[in-house]
């Protein structure tokens, strides 16, 4: 049987940079907020105590997330800085393109475009630095409109957008 602990943890690494509340940590494992408060303390100091981790949990406003320790940021930063190149999945690629292509232009259009949500795909590309928020739509909600980033152009190596391949005209038959 899987544990309140092993759930607690399994959550905080799934929530990412993002990290997860209080409340929905306690909503998802369906303990009280209480409980999970002490269950997080308690695995907090598990995690700050073992010497064979390099990890810790950190809270800001009642959000949990997992991260390195400081004693091994160096060794992650250089990992992280001086990696291989990126490698990007197709759906990223298709994002940039149509990004590129339209910017800028929201979330909701790209995802209408591509037939699926596009979110997590998008939110990885902005933490890479490819596309960028570039506005907001004057529209309920004002939602972030987005654009290729001056870094997202030198990655494909383009100077600017101008340098895009241009798209084939479309023909309609009769």
């Amino acid at each position: 049987m899987v544990t309140n602990e092993a759930k607690i943890t399994a959550l905080i690494y799934a929530a990412g940079n993002e990290g997860i509340t209080l409340t929905d940590l306690a909503n998802q494992v369906q303990i009280s907020p209480a409980a999970c408060r002490q269950l997080v303390a308690k695995l907090a100091d598990q995690y700050a105590k073992d010497q064979q981790s390099g990890l810790e949990i950190q809270v800001t406003d009642e959000t949990y997330r997992l991260a390195t320790k400081a004693e091994v940021a160096d060794v992650v930063n250089d990992y992280v800085c001086h990696s291989q190149p990126q490698h990007l999945s197709t759906a990223a690629i298709e994002i940039i393109a149509i990004i590129a292509y339209n910017q800028p232009i929201a979330r909701v259009e790209i995802d209408d475009i591509r037939g699926v949500n596009s979110s997590a795909t998008l939110r990885r590309l902005q933490e890479l630095e490819l596309v960028e928020v570039v506005g907001e739509k004057k529209e309920i909600g004002h939602p972030k409109l987005y654009g290729i980033s001056n870094y997202g152009l030198n990655y494909f190596g383009l100077n600017s957008r101008n340098d895009l391949p241009k798209l084939p005209e479309e023909t309609s038959e009769l």
